[in-house]
């Protein structure tokens, strides 16, 4: 104990700007900016901050705190809210803490048939919160139906803009390195949270494989490719089409929950459930549970998608004995299986 006050004990800091100091003062509240303890102290800061909520569920990521509560009518909605807000705002003027509320907004999410009666209307410190249509958390650009249409553009838009880097820059690196960089720096883009949103259209997906086809081609050097020679460039390249990465990220996805049992799996327990033991031993026993959903809209969500291709890999694929055999496995089976009008 005597170390962490000794951490905080007489902390003095100052303001640069350009070629101007400010004057030197000491730190009263808050952590140093830039230690990498900083961010364990103020975790254990805020660690309590779940328990004062009584009816809303909460996500805590750094000081991004989100509520969520599932409700059938906007009165539900509006009273379960409010009254956690009113809740986190007593946390809030009790921890010295304040809400930024230039950046706190609420969202409505719901099917595209559905509606709720009534507006989600709530406050905090008798000041409005907006309800909006899309807003970007932690990378992710949500709309109110899920779609990630908007997302979707947004990738689109950012990997091309890339691509056009790379194409700037080529010339000073040979073909090993084009591969790295354009990995980092333009496919990152791409895979990022990709099993969330990249449950595509086979035309939206022809536009991302499109721009990859640019990219690989400048990697090895090539102005034209033509049609023949795509599957033989991805081949070259060792590259998956965005349809292929999709498939892969998300298996990664529940094998990961599944068979490695991470610090999350508890919360996902109640969606990747095994199927019953049976006495002799099928080609089905590692099978997942498929949920009866009725919608097109559920079908199209993460764990339904997961489900499906999960039990669609052969057994000797589900039972790896670990997460880099079952990679390589599971690659070598989407190459198998992949059809000559993959692209």
């Amino acid at each position: 104990m005597k170390w962490f006050v000794s951490y905080f004990d007489m902390r003095k800091v100052k303001v640069k700007h350009e070629d101007t100091y400010s004057t030197t003062r000491v730190l009263k509240k808050g952590t140093p900016q830039g230690s990498s303890l900083s961010r364990l102290i103020f975790s254990l800061y805020v660690n309590d901050l779940p328990r004062v909520l009584q009816k809303c569920q909460s996500l805590l990521y750094a000081d991004d705190l989100v509520l969520f509560y599932s409700g059938t009518s906007a009165e539900e909605i509006n009273e379960a809210l409010q009254s956690d807000l009113d809740n986190l705002q007593k946390w809030c003027e009790n921890n010295a803490m304040t809400i930024n509320l230039n950046k706190t907004c609420a969202m409505v999410f719901k099917p595209p048939r559905n509606s709720i009666d009534g507006d989600v209307e709530v406050h905090i410190n008798n000041k409005h919160i907006n309800v909006v249509a899309e807003f970007k958390y932690l990378g992710f650009h949500l709309d109110s139906k899920l779609t990630f249409d908007n997302h979707f553009s947004i990738v689109c838009k950012e990997i091309t803009k890339r691509t056009y880097m790379i194409n700037r820059y080529k010339f000073n690196f040979n073909e090993k390195w084009l591969k790295i960089f354009s990995t980092s720096i333009v496919l990152s883009v791409l895979e990022y949270g990709l099993p969330v949103w990249g449950k595509r259209s086979k035309v939206e997906y022809d536009r991302l494989d499109k721009i990859m086809f640019k990219l690989a081609a400048l990697v090895i050097f090539k102005r034209r490719i033509c049609s023949t020679e795509k599957l033989n460039l991805f081949e070259k390249l060792n590259w998956l089409s965005s349809e292929e990465r999709y498939k892969v990220y998300t298996l990664h996805f529940v094998y990961k929950h599944v068979i490695c049992h991470t610090n999350l799996s508890n919360v996902f327990s109640n969606k990747f459930v095994k199927r019953p033991k049976v006495e002799r031993q099928s080609r089905c026993s590692n099978n997942l549970l498929v949920p009866r959903l009725r919608t097109e809209f559920g079908k199209a969500g993460l764990f339904y998608q997961a489900i499906i291709m999960w039990n669609n890999l052969t057994e000797d694929i589900k039972t790896c004995s670990s997460f880099v055999k079952f990679d390589l496995k599971l690659r070598d089976f989407i190459l198998i299986t992949r059809t000559s009008d993959f692209i």
